[in-house]
């Protein structure tokens, strides 16, 4: 009988010690919850941060690509070949031809030459090869004559547009002025932009009738595409592609009574 009553006493005094320790447990998690609110939004755009307080992470910013690696300069010489005389525009005696330069390059340089410098190339249809054609009367040239020679940056480009012109009483400033001319009409994106400016009609307008005879033009395009040239040929005026052979390209000029027949090259 007395164990029983103290077995008895025991158990109501463990009963109301769990009671108390459910009643602290339950306490506990009241502050808890009442504390700070610090929660991470599901989805990547907000963030809840002390009870409510919302911030929007900066947006990412743009990725820049690295720049494109450049390729090489490249050196490129535009060299006449041959002119050859099939027919002069003089009636009597030799053609006194020269050529005038006029070019751009992509980056704004000009190009303005005239060629051979203070001299021409006497020719004539008939009277042997040393009259008829100046790779002959000049003696050899494997090289070609130099038209227009420089340096290019990967993805620059030149434009070198040439006329053939038989002189007679033309004047230096006259011919400067036509240089002029042509190059602010030249385009590097488009080598045949003088087509539409009108070659012939500006001759004539800036040199004057009868001064000198303009035989004929075309232009080359040198482009450095990653260490390599890209060369374009384009008639212009009263030319015509014939084909490559051996030395370049062919082109046959033919105006104002005469014809030559002219190769090009690109080194």
């Amino acid at each position: 009988m007395i164990f029983y009553k103290f077995n008895k006493t025991k158990f109501k005094f463990m009963r109301k010690n769990i009671y108390l320790m459910q009643i602290v447990f339950i306490c506990l998690l009241s502050c808890n919850s009442g504390g700070d609110d610090t929660t991470v939004a599901t989805d990547s755009t907000n963030l809840t941060v002390n009870s409510g307080t919302t911030e929007t992470p900066p947006a990412d910013s743009a990725i820049t690509p690295p720049e494109a690696e450049k390729g090489p300069d490249i050196s490129a010489r535009l060299a006449l070949r041959t002119l050859w005389c099939n027919e002069k525009t003089e009636i009597s005696g030799e053609d006194e031809i020269y050529l005038l330069i006029a070019g751009k390059k992509s980056d704004g340089t000009e190009i303005s030459n005239r060629l051979p410098t203070g001299l021409t190339w006497s020719l004539a249809k008939s009277g042997g090869p040393s009259r008829q054609g100046m790779e002959s009367k000049y003696g050899p040239l494997p090289n070609g004559y130099d038209l227009w020679s420089g340096s290019l940056k990967d993805g620059e480009s030149v434009v070198v547009n040439i006329l053939f012109m038989e002189e007679d009483r033309s004047k230096a400033a006259g011919r400067a002025a036509l240089l002029a001319d042509l190059i602010a009409k030249t385009k590097t994106d488009d080598p045949r932009a003088l087509v539409v400016a009108g070659i012939s009609s500006a001759v004539s307008r800036i040199l004057g009738q009868d001064m000198d005879d303009f035989i004929g033009a075309y232009a080359v395009k040198i482009t450095n595409n990653n260490g390599q040239k890209d060369v374009q040929y384009e008639p212009l005026e009263r030319a015509t592609m014939v084909g490559p052979n051996l030395n370049g390209k062919q082109i046959n000029v033919a105006g104002s009574g005469a014809a030559y027949l002219t190769t090009i090259a690109v080194y």
